[in-house]
């Protein structure tokens, strides 16, 4: 997939108003990444959207079935979730994800995507640890 250079620009502009450091932050040519409390949040631009995503926890061994009810549970309570979904990724990762087209997006959306995904992120690693 083709990186577009505007959105490179637009997401490490929406970076530098939040005092993020976009060189630090860089992980890839169209990939960023900071820690905010326990949340590892990455930001990825790719087809003209903007991916925000976090790592929550590797898919337990055990009480299974607990873990993906209480995930479509909060993915069905987006007053708890603040629109971000819980899903599992390819290196059997439990992930909470947020995608918005980024011709659309505003500084005001991307600081509440990024603090949202991080606040939710940080929330749910320490249920879960807890939890199971």
């Amino acid at each position: 997939m083709k990186i577009e250079k505007n959105d490179v620009e637009k997401i490490e502009n929406f970076l530098n108003e939040m005092k993020i450091d976009k060189v630090k932050a860089r992980c890839s040519e169209n990939m960023w990444s900071f820690r905010q409390g326990t949340a590892h949040v990455f930001i990825i631009t790719a087809g003209g959207f903007v991916i925000f995503q976090s790592v929550v926890m590797t898919v337990p061994k055990q009480n299974l079935m607990y873990l993906y009810r209480n995930c479509l549970e909060l993915n069905d309570n987006a007053a708890e979730t603040l629109g971000t979904s819980f899903g599992i990724n390819s290196h059997n990762e439990v992930v909470i994800k947020s995608l918005y087209p980024l011709n659309e997006m505003s500084f005001g959306a991307f600081s509440y995507f990024l603090t949202s995904m991080a606040h939710v992120a940080d929330k749910y690693i320490k249920y879960f640890k807890e939890k199971l």
